[in-house]
């Protein structure tokens, strides 16, 4: 086919056109890839009745909002659908956001810099004052209001504060057996804090078959194969994780749009249970 190098940096060619063209499904909208993701996780429940929606890295709390409005829509619309589905259409779907909320940890070299060639994510970076998301404020920033009603949003998503690694375990430990993951959105940016939720994750068994993982800054940037990439590519072998590259975020492919930076949300589906 065409080649894609207008989009795509040349480092990312062969993993391009060996596992993303000839498979996994191009989504020309990032926020419709976090929706595509959500929905085809969603059929886990089928098998896992509570199975998990996480999300690492919230920062301003956008993604998360968006997705569960309709996560709850697409859940009262299965309602009566799929007898399989049954039991876990009553159970009230949340989406679990763990940040720290107060920036990144350490600096991130992902090729952007100022022109006095300063980083443009140096630790801190995200910072918003340790604080969770308000979703009154944000429903005026994204204009949230006509279509759902604030309060019945804010029970579908809870917040957990702090690092990863002190916020997951107890968070894990609070149900056993802990529910698998249906869902996981990595937008945390760095190599060291992925590594850290996907090993807790995988300590405890919780990606199965049919598990969406979705990261945010997978590939397609300066510096990427040091990134969530290799967060991920470390997990894979050491828990020895079969996988499939699932959808990633294109521009159309008439679309001669020169991408400076963009194009890096890449969709993996866990096709066997970790043994």
């Amino acid at each position: 086919g065409k080649s894609p190098s207008r989009w795509l940096r040349q480092d990312c060619l062969e993993l391009y056109q060996q596992e993303m063209a000839p498979k996994a499904t191009r989504v020309t909208k990032r926020a419709r890839l976090i929706r595509f993701s959500a929905s085809r996780a969603f059929s886990l429940r089928a098998r896992f009745p509570e199975a998990q929606f996480l999300e690492f890295g919230v920062h301003e709390g956008k993604d998360i909002y968006r997705l569960a409005p309709f996560l709850v829509s697409l859940q009262k619309q299965l309602k009566g659908t799929n007898p399989r589905l049954a039991p876990a259409l009553d159970i009230p779907l949340v989406i679990h956001g763990f940040d720290s909320f107060e920036g990144l940890p350490e600096d991130w070299e992902n090729g952007q810099r100022r022109a006095d060639g300063s980083l443009v994510h140096e630790a801190g970076a995200f910072n918003v004052d340790g604080q969770a998301p308000q979703l009154d404020q944000l429903q005026q920033q994204m204009d949230l209001g006509n279509r759902n009603d604030v309060s019945t949003l804010q029970q579908h998503v809870q917040f957990h504060k702090g690092w990863f690694h002190e916020t997951l375990p107890p968070f894990l430990a609070s149900r056993q057996p802990s529910p698998p993951v249906a869902f996981c959105h990595a937008d945390a940016d760095l190599y060291s804090s992925t590594k850290t939720f996907l090993s807790l994750l995988c300590q405890g068994k919780l990606l199965v078959k049919g598990s969406i993982l979705l990261f945010d800054e997978y590939w397609n940037y300066p510096n990427w194969q040091q990134g969530e990439f290799l967060a991920w590519q470390e997990i894979v072998e050491q828990y020895n994780i079969s996988f499939e590259y699932f959808a990633y975020h294109a521009p159309p492919d008439k679309d001669k749009e020169l991408n400076t930076y963009g194009y890096q949300s890449v969709c993996i589906r866990v096709t066997k249970d970790m043994i």
